[in-house]
């Protein structure tokens, strides 16, 4: 911002119109006042004009939004204002806005705008004339390294989904216990690029937050549930999982959840976890879901392993790569669910050691 000196052609400043001296000894001022007087003529000197200071607070604020500083009431100041100035006749936009240019892009399901502004602004250290505004909330692009400088600085996590977008989110998972930040920093992928945001969920407070999700399985519930040992409660769990897994954004994916990923034509779904859990006696970090299984994926080699710690034998091998055997129903509160323990040997890809779980039928008094 210049500032509002007067100068000579030769780069001097004017000073002849400043006294030297007192002209009359009699009227000399206070020392205090006189410095009081001198910083109010500097104050006035330096002012900005209204449009400067409007365009100066609309930058702060929405570097504020970009840096996840900012609070709900001004993210939804900043909001409002670009939606105006977007829908609104171009030349009723303030005057910091004027020169904006908006462009609406996306499909049906995942819409965006884009805004090009005249001036670059700075947030995390990166400077861009450019913004995104989607759903997610407010972004701006970075590149390879800038991505990789994000996330060492905040100690972020990467999130990987095959089954929609974004496919790939580096963000802080919340511990179990531990209190959600407000705004979280956040880098996603976008193509060949990234795009640094914010992650606001925790903007809805603790006990909301809790309200709306379902207790989810943790690692004892996933192991229970791929032994055939689950209890009805930690199935329900299970499922919960399962849904967020399948249906939500990395946004909202439970904990211990890092990727998802589809696999032979949708018909099997593997889920890979920051830890291990323990399966017959196998250690692995990828459980999956479908074929008709709730199953842990472990290596072909560990095969045999898993088999001899599940309680089968060769006569419960069905078939060559298949071991399976029936358990007795369990009958717990009215209801019957039959369960068997399977060992599935995949073509030397890998191995799923599951249970698979038969219709529920209620038992008649």
């Amino acid at each position: 911002m210049a500032l509002a000196t007067r100068r000579h052609d030769n780069g001097r400043l004017d000073l002849s119109m400043y006294p030297t001296t007192m002209p009359n000894a009699s009227l000399r001022l206070p020392s205090a006042i006189v410095a009081f007087a001198f910083l109010l003529a500097c104050a006035l000197a330096t002012a900005s004009p209204p449009g400067a200071t409007a365009a100066a607070t609309f930058q702060r604020d929405l570097v504020a939004i970009l840096e996840c500083r900012a609070d709900p009431a001004t993210t939804q100041r900043i909001g409002s204002t670009l939606r105006a100035a977007m829908y609104g006749d171009a030349q009723q936009r303030p005057a910091h806005l004027r020169d904006w240019r908006f462009e609406r892009g996306g499909d049906e399901d995942h819409p965006f705008t884009t805004i090009d502004m005249p001036a670059p602004l700075k947030a995390q250290g990166i400077t861009t004339r450019r913004v995104f505004v989607d759903d997610l909330g407010m972004s701006m692009p970075i590149d390879g390294a800038q991505r990789e400088r994000i996330v060492a600085t905040h100690a972020l996590r990467l999130r990987s989904s095959t089954l929609h977008e974004p496919f790939s989110v580096w963000s802080r998972p919340v511990a179990a216990g531990e209190k959600p930040l407000p705004a979280a920093v956040v880098v996603r992928s976008d193509g060949d690029g990234y795009r640094l945001g914010c992650d606001r969920s925790g903007e809805q407070g603790e006990d909301v937050a809790s309200a709306r999700r379902p207790r989810v399985a943790d690692a004892h519930d996933l192991a229970a549930a791929a032994e055939c040992r689950a209890s009805p409660e930690a199935l329900e769990r299970v499922e919960a999982f399962w849904n967020l897994a399948l249906e939500a954004s990395q946004y909202t994916w439970p904990a211990q959840l890092q990727g998802i990923a589809s696999r032979d034509s949708d018909e099997l779904y593997v889920a890979t976890l920051f830890e291990p859990i323990e399966v017959h006696g196998v250690p692995t970090r990828k459980v999956a879901l479908g074929m008709g299984l709730l199953a842990a994926v472990i290596e072909p080699g560990t095969t045999e392993r898993a088999v001899q710690a599940a309680g089968m034998t060769a006569a419960d091998r069905a078939e060559p790569g298949l071991w399976e055997k029936d358990l007795h129903s369990d009958d717990r509160a009215g209801s019957r669910v039959v369960r068997s323990v399977v060992v599935l040997q995949r073509d030397g890809v890998d191995t799923l050691a599951g249970c698979m779980y038969g219709r529920r039928v209620t038992i008649d008094d």
